[in-house]
């Protein structure tokens, strides 16, 4: 498999699949985002996986070892976006229902909405438009995602103002129009050098709505919920942490009876927390049996020590994996769709692949190290 033309002038700060892994985004300092289309017979439909196979694919990584079905295919140039007035930050694809839509975040302190024009020719400058300038945070906009698609074409952005912000395109067919619908603290401070921000959603469609958010310097992540009242609370923490936590990851739904979510943090750490509901909130001891068709992690859930519901909030928080991930510091994570796999790349070029194993323990399946020639 072949990159082409994949060079940015400076920092890349997130590589981005779509939804069937067969379309690539990067973003950089450079203020520009790079858009590319693999021309293959697909994808595996693992994003974790498919990550992985694109940063091996990186300009200078030893291609050896490549078969000959992966040299067959490319990863071809489809348009740079001359995208904003500082560096560019974060660059997310909406499902693909809404049509061929990305957003991007900046040190600018907004937020942007990009469409594709089929109609215009590849690498011409004019294949992608913008459609829409968001303005209201008041320092960097550090981490935007969209929201699950079953609540319409939604996106929330975390700013070093300390303020989430929820966006909605009241008529998901034009992207052009966009409300700020909601906006909730999740920081007391409002200081640009507290460092990154970072928010992902919960997708489980049987959850009232969450968002789940990481704090800057307060070195922990945070659980906010949508309430019976209208209104976004604040519910559980996420800690540990000893460092600032650079990226969260809400796992995909499964048939789990709990919730997975992962941080990447500047320690070289990775976590892994399990977020319990009522009613399996309240007690979990060996007095349970153990269903057949719960995974080998569910059932490792299941142990003899008490897990008491928290007294302010309606959910149970387990750290149930701190892998060290590298020396330097954690910049992304991913899961993959089953949510068994998990991608970490970290400051220093190193992607890494880890696991569940058959005894309910996350290990590293393989590493990448991408290498540069130049």
């Amino acid at each position: 498999m072949v990159m082409s033309d994949l060079v940015h002038s400076d920092l890349v700060h997130e590589a981005a699949l779509n939804h069937y892994s067969q379309r690539l985004a990067t973003c950089s300092s450079d203020r520009t985002i790079k858009i590319y289309d693999l021309i293959t017979s697909g994808g595996t439909g693992n994003r974790a996986a498919d990550l992985i196979v694109a940063l091996r694919n990186f300009k200078g990584h030893n291609r050896d070892s490549a078969s000959d079905e992966e040299d067959k295919e490319q990863w071809l140039l489809n348009d740079i976006i001359r995208a904003h007035d500082g560096p560019v930050l974060r660059v997310v694809w909406a499902h693909p229902s809404h049509g061929n839509v990305i957003a991007t975040c900046s040190m600018d302190r907004t937020i942007k909405i990009w469409e594709e024009q089929e109609h215009e020719p590849p690498r011409s400058g004019r294949r992608w438009i913008g459609r829409a300038l968001l303005t209201d945070a008041r320092a960097t906009v550090h981490s935007i995602a969209f929201a699950p698609v079953w609540m319409g074409l939604k996106i929330a952005a975390a700013a070093a103002d300390g303020i989430v912000r929820i966006y909605e395109a009241l008529d998901s067919m034009n992207v052009s129009h966009w409300s700020l619908m909601e906006e909730f603290e999740f920081s007391t401070s409002r200081k640009e050098a507290d460092g990154p921000a970072c928010l992902d959603w919960c997708s489980n469609r049987f959850l009232p709505p969450m968002i789940a958010v990481g704090a800057g310097q307060e070195r922990k992540a945070k659980i906010f919920r949508f309430s019976s009242f209208n209104k976004w609370e604040y519910g559980e923490d996420l800690t540990g942490h000893h460092d600032v936590v650079q990226d969260i990851a809400w796992a995909p739904p499964t048939s789990r009876p709990f919730d997975l979510i992962a941080t990447g943090c500047r320690d070289g750490k990775v976590r892994i927390y399990q977020l319990i509901p009522p009613p399996l909130g309240g007690v979990i001891s060996s007095t349970v049996p153990t269903a057949q068709n719960l995974t080998a992690e569910a059932a490792a859930a299941l142990t003899n020590s008490p897990l008491p519901v928290p007294p302010d909030g309606p959910h149970a928080v387990r750290c149930v994996a701190t892998i060290r991930a590298d020396d330097s510091p954690v910049w992304r994570v991913k899961w993959s769709h089953a949510s068994n796999m998990l991608v970490a790349t970290s400051e220093n070029g190193t992607a890494r692949l880890f696991a569940l194993n058959d005894t309910g323990t996350w290990m590293c399946d393989s590493v990448i190290r991408v290498q540069n020639n130049t």
